[in-house]
């Protein structure tokens, strides 16, 4: 966009637009319109709005731009999602994907945890999947030579991905295999078929002690290696397997709270809100879901806010509480108003601020919502006011908003247009309305 014919001039303390009143029932620091300005650089002085810089280039459409990580600038474009120039995640489809940087308990590095149709991870060490699938063939086992192993013994093997013996994520474990009744002698095992998941370093063999039910953890063997024996007595083995590693299903919203990967935007269950165990983003059990409302109004967002924890539904909003010791609940907020444009849905000083069909709010999830927007009220109330068109709500899906430096920057479709076109710059400390 060109910047306007302007300079720097002092004014009568210009604030903004008022869109809500006749032009001649506006206050004296109030204006008809105001586009490509800034008043909030120096109160009571108009600027013209700063220029445009080119970030990227060669690209149809930008959804979704995330700040650095590791030095990286990551973007969403058309149906891949880049750290930089060099794509890390392809064949991203659907409206909406998140980016969520994460480091997981254990790990050196944060990853950016990629929610989307293909669920992946990015770190300096490239792309991988987010989460770790179970063996699906089942391992055997046989007699061996004279050993110490008396009795009747099964095991189990997972997938694992280590650095320096510590174990960084982890799948479920495999079928369990036959049973072998041995008398002083070592136990074969073979089938452990190897995963072709790049990111997975090493088999973890689980086997029972004698007669026994749980599966206990025997011995490490290198991905690829398909076959070993095992030999440890019953009393040296330890920690039993777990089974709840599940990898979460596709969903195309996440967020980090108190150390949990929330997801949500399950398009198989869209009133669901998954969470995965506490430090490990990676394991999302089958059974730790909420289940907020009903399908036909599906959550939209999420988001952590100042130690509260709260979701957009369509039409309503909830705050989540809990922890992982008690168990997570959501309560419906006094104010029943959601969100159809996700995107628009802001962590701020100023409370979460959103976008809803009545106007520009901010929340705290437990107390009234606060309104932004009445000075803009004409656009949300299919009216053209002073030149502006109203919001086009066919675009919903293509809204964004963003804090930054102090406003609210909202861009949306106006008039005919389906993608957005105008963007409304809300200045907390004026509490008034320019438009870009």
């Amino acid at each position: 966009m060109a910047q306007p014919n302007l300079k720097a001039c002092a004014t009568p303390d210009f604030v903004g637009v008022n869109l809500r009143r006749d032009t001649v029932m506006i206050a004296d620091n109030e204006l008809a319109s105001a586009s490509d300005v800034d008043f909030y650089t120096e109160p009571g002085v108009i600027r013209p709005r700063r220029g445009t810089s080119l970030l990227l280039s060669g690209v149809s459409s930008v959804k979704l731009l995330v700040k650095a990580l590791a030095s990286y600038r990551y973007s969403w474009q058309d149906t891949t999602v880049y750290a930089d120039n060099t794509a890390v995640a392809t064949s991203i489809s659907g409206d909406y994907a998140t980016l969520v940087p994460f480091r997981p308990l254990n790990e050196a590095i944060t990853y950016m945890f990629i929610a989307s149709s293909s669920m992946k991870k990015h770190g300096t060490a490239g792309t991988s999947k987010w989460g770790i699938d179970a063996p699906t063939d089942t391992p055997v086992v046989a007699v061996g030579a004279a050993g110490a192993l008396t009795g009747s013994y099964i095991i189990q093997y997972t997938y694992a991905r280590m650095v320096g013996g510590v174990v960084m994520a982890e799948s479920n474990p495999s079928p369990v295999s036959n049973a072998t009744v041995l008398a002083a002698q070592i136990l074969t095992l073979s089938n452990l078929v190897a995963s072709t998941d790049a990111q997975v370093t090493h088999v973890r063999v689980y086997r029972t002690t004698a007669g026994g039910a749980s599966y206990l953890f025997d011995q490490n063997i290198a991905n690829g290696t398909t076959t070993g024996s095992s030999t440890v007595g019953d009393t040296a083995l330890t920690d039993i397997v777990e089974t709840d590693n599940d990898p979460p299903s596709p969903c195309h919203w996440a967020w980090a709270h108190l150390e949990f990967m929330f997801l949500t935007q399950d398009l198989n269950n869209p009133h669901y809100v998954w969470f995965s165990k506490r430090f490990l983003p990676e394991a999302v059990p089958s059974d730790n879901f909420l289940e907020i409302g009903n399908p036909n109004d599906p959550v939209m967002a999420g988001v952590s806010h100042a130690g509260a924890c709260g979701v957009f539904t369509r039409t309503t909003k909830y705050q989540i509480i809990g922890n992982d010791e008690s168990g997570f609940v959501p309560i419906e907020s006094s104010s029943r108003r959601g969100t159809i444009c996700p995107y628009t849905v802001c962590v701020s000083e100023y409370g979460v601020v959103f976008v809803a069909r009545d106007g520009v709010f901010s929340t705290t999830f437990a107390s009234i919502d606060t309104k932004l927007s009445d000075g803009i009220e004409g656009i949300f109330l299919n009216l053209t006011v002073n030149g502006y068109a109203p919001i086009n709500w066919d675009g919903a899906k293509t809204f964004h908003g963003q804090v930054w430096k102090g406003r609210y920057f909202f861009s949306y479709c106006s008039g005919a247009n389906t993608s957005p076109d105008i963007m409304a710059v809300y200045n907390f400390q004026l509490s008034h309305w320019s438009f870009y």
